[in-house]
C-alpha cells in the first residue's frame, strides 16, 4: 500500500511538471519550471520592465507561432537572467523600448524559430555558457541586431539586417558560428573580444561601413567560405587583432591592416582565397571563338 502511494505521488508530481501552461495575458512571470505556450497573439498594455520574465530554471517558453508585441511599453519582450536549461522557441517579438529578447549570466539556453524587428536597442541578447541559437531574423533594430556571448555557444542560420550598428556581434571564446546573411546594417558582423572561435559560410554585403570588423583583441578565430561584396568601407577590417585566419570566396573591396608582421596591434592575420570568383566570359566573345576556332582547325587540316 506505501509503495502504491508513493507511486501515486510520484505520477501526480510528474504530471504537474509536464503540464503545458498556456500564457494568455501580459506582463507574466514565469517562477516555476516547466512548458509554457503562448495562447495567441499578445500585445502589451501597460508599462512595465518586461512582458514575460522567466525567474525559474528548466522553462520552455514556446510561442507557438504568436507574436508579442511590447507596444514600446517594456524594456524588454522576454527576459532571462542567471538561469539554467532555458528554450524559447517558435516566436516573434516587436517593439521594445531596449531589447527583444535577452538571456544573460545563464546555462544551457536554446533560442530557435525567432523573429525580433522594431527594438529600441537590440533584438536578440544571449549571454551563456553552452547554448544553442538557429533559425533567427532580426530586423530594424535601433542598435544591433544579434549579440552573442559567453563561451560554446553553437550559432547558424542566421539573418540579420536594416540594423543601425552591428548585424551580428560575436563576443566570448569556443564559438562555431555558420550559416550567417548580414546586410545593410553599419558593420555585417563585428567580434569584440572573441577568440578560438569557429566561423563557416558567412555572407556579409551591402553595409554601411565594414562586411566583418574584428577588433578589440579578437585573435585565434577561423573564418572558412567568406563572401562580402558591395560594403562602404572595407570587406574585413582588423582593429587590433591577431592570428585570425580568413579563408574567403570573395572579398572584392580589399582589406585593411591584415597580415602585416611585427606591426602590434595588426599582425600574424592570414588571408587565403578558396575558389575565388572569376569574372565570366562575355557572350561576344564566346560566340567568336566559336567560329573561329573551326576555321583555324581546317585552315590547319588543308594545309
Amino acid at each position: 500500500m506505501k509503495k502504491l502511494l508513493l507511486l501515486f505521488i510520484a505520477i501526480l508530481i510528474t504530471s504537474q511538471i509536464c503540464a503545458e501552461v498556456i500564457i494568455d495575458h501580459l506582463p507574466y512571470t514565469i517562477n516555476n519550471s516547466g512548458i509554457y505556450k503562448l495562447g495567441g497573439d499578445l500585445t502589451l498594455s501597460s508599462n512595465t520592465w518586461e512582458a514575460i520574465e522567466i525567474n525559474a530554471d528548466n522553462v520552455v517558453l514556446d510561442g507557438n507561432g504568436h507574436k508579442i508585441n511590447g507596444n514600446n511599453s517594456c524594456n524588454y519582450i522576454i527576459s532571462a537572467w542567471g538561469r539554467k536549461n532555458i528554450t524559447i522557441t517558435n516566436i516573434k517579438v516587436c517593439n521594445s523600448s531596449m531589447s527583444g529578447i535577452v538571456v544573460s549570466m545563464s546555462e544551457d539556453v536554446s533560442m530557435s524559430n525567432i523573429e525580433a524587428y522594431n527594438m529600441g536597442n537590440i533584438g536578440i541578447v544571449i549571454f551563456a555558457r553552452h547554448g544553442y541559437i538557429t533559425d533567427i531574423t532580426v530586423h530594424d533594430c535601433s542598435s544591433m541586431g544579434v549579440i552573442v556571448g559567453g563561451s560554446y555557444i553553437q550559432v547558424s542560420n542566421i539573418k540579420s539586417y536594416n540594423n543601425y550598428n552591428y548585424g551580428l556581434l560575436v563576443e566570448g571564446s569556443y564559438h562555431n558560428v555558420s550559416k550567417i546573411e548580414v546586410y545593410n546594417n553599419k558593420d555585417g558582423l563585428a567580434l569584440l573580444m572573441c577568440s578560438y572561435s569557429n566561423f563557416q559560410n558567412i555572407n556579409t554585403y551591402n553595409n554601411n561601413l565594414n562586411g566583418i570588423y574584428i577588433f578589440q583583441g579578437s585573435s585565434h578565430n577561423t573564418f572558412t567560405g567568406v563572401t562580402t561584396y558591395g560594403n562602404g568601407d572595407y570587406g574585413v577590417k582588423i582593429s587590433n587583432g591577431e592570428y585570425n585566419t580568413i579563408y574567403y570566396y570573395q572579398i572584392p573591396e580589399g582589406w585593411w591592416n591584415c597580415g602585416i608582421p611585427n606591426n602590434s596591434g595588426y599582425k600574424n592575420n592570414y588571408f587565403i582565397a578558396i575558389n575565388p570568383t572569376k569574372a565570366p566570359i562575355p557572350l561576344p566573345t564566346i560566340i567568336i571563338a566559336l567560329i573561329t576556332i573551326p576555321i583555324i582547325a581546317l585552315r590547319k587540316l588543308s594545309n
